[in-house]
C-alpha cells in the first residue's frame, strides 16, 4: 500500500493466483517419476506400411502425407546418416562425407545404435570414429577448388555440430554468433545459438529471426517454434511468480509473454506432423498454461483448449531480414555393393540400439535476465 497518497492497495492480477496454484500443484508431482517415464514410441520399429500404428494416428498421418511426416523422415535421415559412415570406409571421400553429413543434419533428426556403424579405430583411417571427421570434412568444404557458398554454409553446419557435441556452451555460442555474421541466413546457425546462448532475450530474437529465412527447413522451422513457445512460458512464470501485488507492470508483462507462448504452441499444434515425437510436451505446455492465462474465461466444455483457426504470426516477428544467403540443398548417398553386404549383416547382427539423437546433447541454458528486467514479449 502507498502511504500518504490514499491510494487503494493494488489488486492481485487473476493471472498471478493462478499462477502461483498451479505452480503449487504441479509441486506435489514428483518429478523422478516423470523423468522415469519410458518413450514408448520409436518411429524404427515400424516398416513402410505402418500397420502396427493405431489408425487413428495411421489416418493423421496419412491425411498430413506420409512422405512429410517424422517416422518417414526419421527413417529416411537415419538410412542416409548410415549410409554415408559405411561408404566412407570405402570411398575416402571427405568431401562427399562432409556434403552429404551437413544435408542430412539440416533435414531432420537420425537415430542409431552403436553396432549399428562401422568402427573406424579398427580401419587405417586417421580418425577415431564419425565425430572426429566433421572438422575434417569442414576444412575440405572451405578449400575446395569446386567448392561454392553452399559449401561455405555446410562446413559452418558441420562445425557447429562438432562444438555442441565436444565443447561448452561459450564456444558454441561464440561461434554460432560468427556464422550468423557471415550469412545472416543461416538458419542452423539459429537453432544452435538458440540451444546454447546464455542471454534469454536474445535467444527470442534470434529465434524470431531464424523464422524469417526464406529457406529454412520444416524441421529446424518446428525447432524454433520450440524455442519461442518454451522460452516464453519460462518467461512468464518467472515474471508473474516474482511480481508484487503493486507491480502491475510485470505482471502484464508475464501474462503478455504467457499468450504469446500459447500463440507458438497453437502454430505448432497446426504445423507439427502427427507422429511428432514433440506432440505432447506442446498438448501439455497448452493446456497447463491456458488454465493461468484464461482461466476465468474457460466455458465448462473447454472448447478453448481446441486449436483455434491460424492467426498470422506477423505481430510476433521482426522486420524481414534484407539479407543474401544459401541453403543447402539436400543429397542422397548410395553405399557400394560391398559396402551394403556388410552393413547389412552388421545391422542383422546387432544388439539392442542407444537411441542417439542430432542435437540430443543440447540442453537451454540456465541464466536469466528477466526476474530483474522484465525484458519484451513480442
Amino acid at each position: 500500500m502507498s502511504v500518504g497518497h490514499g491510494r487503494r492497495p493494488h489488486a492481485v492480477a487473476p493471472a498471478v493466483l493462478r499462477g502461483a496454484a498451479m505452480w503449487v500443484f504441479l509441486g506435489v508431482y514428483p518429478k523422478e517419476l516423470e523423468d522415469a517415464t519410458p518413450d514408448l514410441f520409436s518411429p524404427l520399429e515400424f516398416d513402410d506400411s505402418l500397420e502396427d500404428l493405431p489408425a487413428d494416428l495411421r489416418a493423421a498421418m496419412e491425411k498430413y502425407g506420409i512422405d512429410r511426416c517424422e517416422t518417414t523422415l526419421l527413417r529416411r535421415c537415419t538410412e542416409d546418416f548410415l549410409d554415408l559412415l559405411w561408404d566412407f570406409l570405402d570411398d575416402r571421400s571427405l568431401y562427399k562425407f562432409g556434403r552429404t553429413m551437413a544435408d542430412i543434419l539440416v533435414q531432420g533428426r537420425y537415430v542409431y545404435g552403436d553396432d549399428d556403424i562401422p568402427d573406424y579405430e579398427d580401419s587405417d583411417l586417421p580418425f577415431s570414429d564419425w565425430v572426429e571427421c566433421m572438422p575434417a570434412a569442414a576444412r575440405v568444404l572451405r578449400q575446395h577448388p569446386h567448392g561454392s557458398a553452399a559449401d561455405l554454409d555446410r562446413a559452418d553446419v558441420l562445425d557447429l555440430e562438432y562444438l555442441i557435441m565436444t565443447k561448452p556452451s561459450a564456444e558454441v555460442e561464440d561461434f554460432a554468433r560468427r556464422v550468423m555474421a557471415r550469412n545472416p541466413q543461416h538458419a542452423y546457425a539459429h537453432v544452435i545459438f538458440c540451444m546454447r546462448a546464455a542471454d534469454h532475450e536474445e535467444v527470442l530474437q534470434v529465434a524470431k529471426d531464424g523464422l524469417q529465412i526464406e529457406h529454412i527447413t520444416p524441421y529446424m522451422r518446428r525447432h524454433l517454434l520450440l524455442v519461442l513457445m518454451d522460452r516464453h512460458i519460462a518467461k512468464a512464470w518467472t515474471l508473474l511468480l516474482e511480481a508484487t501485488p503493486a507491480n502491475a507492470r510485470r505482471r502484464r508483462l508475464g501474462t503478455d509473454a504467457l499468450l504469446v507462448g500459447l500463440e507458438y504452441a497453437q502454430v505448432l499444434m497446426r504445423e507439427a506432423p502427427p507422429d511428432s515425437r514433440d506432440l505432447m510436451r506442446v498438448f501439455n505446455a497448452f493446456i497447463l498454461n491456458t488454465l493461468p492465462a484464461r482461466g476465468h474465461e474457460l466455458s465448462e466444455d473447454l472448447r478453448e483448449l481446441r486449436v483455434r483457426p491460424h492467426r498470422s504470426l506477423q505481430s510476433l516477428r521482426p522486420t524481414t531480414l534484407s539479407t543474401s544467403g544459401s541453403r543447402p540443398s539436400p543429397t542422397s548417398s548410395a553405399r557400394s555393393a560391398s559396402s551394403t553386404t556388410s552393413a547389412t549383416n552388421s545391422r542383422q547382427t546387432r544388439g539392442p540400439s542407444r537411441a542417439i539423437w542430432s542435437f540430443a546433447t543440447t540442453k537451454p541454458a540456465s541464466r536469466t535476465g528477466w526476474a530483474s528486467s522484465g525484458g519484451s514479449t513480442d
